[in-house]
């Protein structure tokens, strides 16, 4: 067997292993909040098809997954701690602001949102939680609302903040509070 052909037996292995301890409860501490039925019209400049696409109601996460969270996972399910990962799903980059490869960065904030991990990796996060993350309409659907509006796309002030918020290099560790739906770099589950 060639070795692209091994990583990817090894791939699947480690993500049924990740989907038979999908049945575990949601971690103890997320409170998962319905988001309801609804249509997403895309804004995308280029975007092929920009015909309305409806979106079922679904269970999202309020607060993104925090270093502790990640730390408890990759503990339990240690074929996804940095240098134990397949290549395949994760890349150089995997984990790279943590201390050891079960360890958050000495003096980090434990309850800050994890970042550096790939979309299977954090797949397989919110498949042990039970939950699985959004699809790219779900998202989109999520990050076009505001406090108050289900879609706020077209409010020339929300436009600006997310332009500017987009704008900015993060310098600092990213915020505790409830996620923004422009928290792309966070891993946000859902059920």
């Amino acid at each position: 067997m060639g070795q692209p052909v091994c990583h990817f037996i090894a791939a699947a292995c480690l993500l049924a292993a990740a989907c038979s301890l999908s049945l575990q409860a949601r971690a103890q501490d997320a409170t998962y909040v319905r988001v309801p039925v609804g249509v997403l019209v895309s804004v995308l400049a280029g975007d092929a098809d920009r015909s309305a696409a409806p979106v079922d109601a679904f269970d999202m996460r309020v607060m993104p997954v925090t270093q502790d969270e990640f730390r408890a996972f990759v503990i339990t399910h240690p074929l996804w701690r940095r240098g134990q990962a397949v290549r395949t799903f994760v890349d150089g980059g995997y984990l790279k602001d943590w201390a050891t490869p079960e360890h958050p960065t000495v003096g980090a904030t434990s309850a800050r949102p994890v970042v550096n991990v790939s979309w299977f990796a954090a797949q397989a996060y919110c498949e042990a939680e039970g939950a699985r993350l959004p699809t790219w309409q779900e998202w989109e659907y999520v990050a076009a609302a505001d406090a108050s509006r289900h879609d706020a796309r077209d409010d020339p002030a929300w436009r600006a903040r997310i332009l500017n918020w987009y704008a900015r290099p993060v310098a600092a560790d990213l915020p505790t509070s409830v996620v923004r739906p422009t928290s792309t770099a966070c891993v946000t589950c859902m059920a």
